[in-house]
């Protein structure tokens, strides 16, 4: 058998111009209440479109690949080297990581119930696809053999993240975006790390149609991710959180609840609590409720931790000088990383950690129980109390009670023993 002909990008492009020329269908194109009119609808041969390498749905997988192919430069996935084979191969096998099961489930649905493919994707005239890139994975894994696109009006070239966002819930074929992916692109705006430029949270909703707090919020979850990874030593594996998205939220909400900035203690009492459990294989399928019921007791964990961790000499350098700053931080967990430089290397050590909150954070649970049921024992004691008082006040020289006097030194002797109890569980 023959080698296949390789497709060069002169090959691809001149067959798209081609398309676009003799294309006799034509759509609408709304962008941000814009109107595009006549934009070419084309159908081509489906190994012709590029994958887009900054498509947000792959930052987290690829910033994960380059961790564990350390040979690679930074700028591997640059819009630079996009028409690249080596890239395009690798991003491909990204794309085909992040379709799950139930994902690849939901595109098949919709290619039967349509008989093949019904949304156009979205594609420059220079062959990137800017919306439908899971897509077109999903129809190369089921080996289609053409796909149809609508061709970007050019005006918008320099606008593909914008059009990506806009796009991202027109289209009911697609799936959610992961919150690895999103939160990355909010934290790197914000932070000057994309283009220099520091985008407010306010600028960035504005610019990519979504909401100010979602994208405080996102943001933050993905610097307690990044944070979370560091300090275990396993810095941008972001594919080890798949199920730890939970987790974040609930870490995200701790953080937001009290204070602000790495001054907090509380804040980085949660965050070493999302790292102990995240790191934990022995909670796993119980950390969301270990982690709510840990932050219940913040003073535990710090205890704990504390008892079991050297600080470093030089941490409090690393928050500045001054008498609010708390020595307490979930940098210390860093001293748990063993010969490999990771947690993994030191698991026995993290699991007796892990095990100890636990412990001490369960008796802690069932001595607030107790006292919990103490305190409603005490409280239907006094009712009783007050109701014997009404009683025996209502008792009167004369009664037509039978054994007046008993009953009234019964009442009086039952007034005595309840105030002993009510004395005894108060103190």
């Amino acid at each position: 058998m023959s080698a296949s002909p390789i497709i060069t990008n002169e090959t691809r492009r001149a067959a798209i111009r081609e398309a676009i020329k003799n294309s006799n269908t034509r759509e609408n194109f709304i962008f941000n209440s814009n109107t595009f009119s006549d934009c070419p609808v084309i159908v081509i041969n489906i190994d012709y479109p590029y994958y887009r390498l900054g498509n947000t749905r792959t930052k987290s997988y690829q910033k994960s690949y380059l961790s564990e192919n350390t040979h690679l430069p930074d700028d591997f996935f640059s819009d630079e080297n996009e028409v690249l084979d080596e890239q395009q191969k690798i991003q491909d096998t990204l794309l085909r990581k992040d379709l799950d099961k139930k994902q690849r489930e939901l595109l098949m649905d919709s290619f039967d119930k349509y008989n093949g493919q019904n949304e156009p994707l979205i594609m420059t005239n220079k062959g990137i696809i800017v919306n439908g890139n899971r897509r077109l994975c999903f129809m190369r894994s089921i080996n289609e053999s053409v796909v149809k696109v609508l061709i970007l009006p050019e005006a918008l070239n320099d606008q593909l993240h914008r059009v990506e966002a806009f796009l991202d819930y027109n289209v009911t074929t697609k799936v959610d975006y992961d919150w690895r992916a999103k939160g990355q692109v909010y934290y790197e705006m914000h932070n000057g790390i994309s283009d220099g430029k520091n985008w407010t949270y306010e600028d960035i909703a504005e610019h990519l149609f979504v909401n100010p707090k979602e994208v405080e919020k996102t943001a933050n979850r993905y610097y307690l991710a990044s944070e979370n990874l560091r300090i275990r030593g396993l810095e941008n594996q972001f594919d080890l959180l798949d199920k730890s998205g939970q987790l974040h939220i609930d870490c995200n909400a701790e953080w937001y609840k009290k204070g602000s900035g790495l001054q907090s203690r509380h804040q980085q009492i949660a965050l070493s609590a999302l790292i102990l459990l995240d790191s934990s294989p022995e909670t796993e399928g119980r950390k969301y409720g270990s982690y709510k019921k840990w932050m219940k007791y913040p003073e535990i964990v710090e205890t704990v931790i504390s008892e079991n961790i050297k600080i470093p000499d030089n941490l409090e350098d690393k928050f500045g000088d001054g008498d609010n700053i708390s020595i307490f931080s979930a940098e210390s967990l860093s001293s748990l990383r063993g010969e490999d430089g990771t947690f993994n290397s030191n698991r026995e050590k993290v699991d007796e950690i892990v095990d100890k909150i636990i412990e001490e954070v369960s008796d802690k649970e069932e001595e607030d129980a107790d006292l919990e049921t103490t305190k409603r024992f005490l409280k239907l004691l006094k009712e009783a109390e007050a109701n014997l008082k009404t009683a025996f006040n209502n008792l009167h020289e004369g009664s037509d009670l039978d054994d007046y006097q008993n009953i009234k030194e019964q009442i009086e002797s039952r007034l005595e023993k309840i105030d002993e109890q009510i004395k005894i569980l108060g103190s």
